[in-house]
C-alpha cells in the first residue's frame, strides 16, 4: 500500500491543524505508513492560501523522500529488470567490484526489487563497494529487508564501512524505516559498544528526530532512547542527546549537573515523554 508525507502548518485556521491530526490518526490505524510533520509559525491568511507550502525544510524533506521512495506495486521496466539480474544471485552479489555506476543504476532502480539483490552486497569482499552499498542506502529507500541488512555492517571491521552506515540509517530512520531506527537505539543506548560509534549513533537519531521536534514526535521509541541517554555516564553523550531535545522545552537539565540533579530533571524529560506516549494510545 502506498506511503504518505503529510504537513500540518500549525498557525492555520483553526479548524485545519485538528483536522489534519485527525486524518493522520485515520489513515494510519488504516496501516497506510505516513510520515507526518508539525511545522510551528506555518498557516495561511486570505489572499495568500499556498503560504503554508512554502517552508523550505520540509518542502526539501518531502521531495528528497519522494525521489528516493519506488512505487510499491509498478512493476520494473525491462531496463530496471536488466540493472539488477546480473546481482540475483548472492555470490555474484557479494563478488561486485567498486563501480561507482552499478551502484547509481541500484539506486536508481530503487524498492524492494533492488533491496533483495542489494543486501548481499553489504557484505560485498571489498570495503569500497561495501562503503558504496551503504551510500546506496542513503540515497534510495530498498525495503525493511534491505535495513535490516545493511544494520548488520555496523559491525563491519572497516571503520569507513561503519561510519557509510550509520549515515545511511540516519537519512532511512528520519523517513520511518523501523529496522534503521531500532538499529541507532541499540547502538547509542548500549555502554558496552564504542563511545566513539555511540556518539555516531546518538549524531543519527538527531538526523532522524530533526523534523519532529517542532511538534509531531511520531517516534516515542527514538525521543525515548534521547531521554535515557540524559543520564547516561558519559557526558559527550549526555550532551549530544540534550542539544537534540532541548528545542522542544524549557528545561534546567545540565549535562554536567550533579547526579542527583540530572535524575530530577530527567524524570521531567520522561514525564514529557510518556503524555506523548500516552496521546498516540
Amino acid at each position: 500500500i502506498p506511503d504518505f508525507y503529510l504537513a500540518n502548518g500549525l498557525d492555520d485556521y483553526p479548524t485545519h491543524p485538528p483536522y489534519v491530526r485527525s486524518v493522520y490518526a485515520s489513515v494510519k490505524k488504516l496501516g497506510y505508513n505516513v510520515i507526518y510533520r508539525e511545522v510551528p509559525g506555518q498557516g495561511q491568511t486570505v489572499g495568500d492560501l499556498g503560504r503554508t507550502s512554502k517552508h523550505p525544510p520540509s518542502n526539501d524533506d518531502a521531495i528528497a523522500w519522494a525521489s528516493r521512495l519506488r512505487h510499491k506495486t509498478l512493476p520494473l521496466s525491462a531496463a530496471e529488470q536488466a540493472v539488477i539480474a546480473p546481482y540475483a544471485d548472492a555470490t555474484a552479489g557479494r563478488a561486485i567490484c567498486p563501480d561507482a555506476q552499478k551502484f547509481r543504476s541500484l539506486s536508481r532502480v530503487g524498492g524492494a526489487a533492488a533491496g533483495a539483490v542489494l543486501a548481499p552486497i553489504f557484505g560485498a569482499q571489498n570495503d569500497t563497494a561495501r562503503v558504496m552499498a551503504a551510500q546506496s542506502a542513503g540515497l534510495s529507500l530498498f525495503g525493511d529487508a534491505a535495513a535490516t541488512a545493511l544494520a548488520e555492517n555496523l559491525k563491519d571491521p572497516s571503520a569507513d564501512v561503519r561510519k557509510a552506515t550509520f549515515e545511511a540509517l540516519g537519512i532511512q530512520a528520519g523517513w520511518r524505516s523501523m529496522p534503521s531506527q531500532k538499529a541507532l537505539i541499540d547502538v547509542a543506548t548500549d555502554k558496552l559498544w564504542d563511545a566513539a560509534e555511540r556518539a555516531l549513533a546518538v549524531a543519527q537519531l538527531g538526523v532522524a528526530v530533526k523534523m519532529q521536534v517542532g511538534g509531531s514526535f511520531q517516534d516515542p521509541p527514538l525521543f525515548q532512547a534521547l531521554v535515557t541517554l540524559l543520564s547516561d555516564e558519559d557526558l559527550a553523550l549526555r550532551t549530544a542527546a540534550f542539544a537534540i531535545l532541548s528545542p522542544i522545552q524549557a528545561s534546567a537539565y545540565k549535562p554536567d549537573a550533579a547526579p542527583a540533579d540530572r535524575t530530577t530533571e530527567a524524570g521531567k524529560w520522561q514525564a514529557w515523554l510518556d503524555g506523548i506516549v500516552a496521546k498516540q494510545q
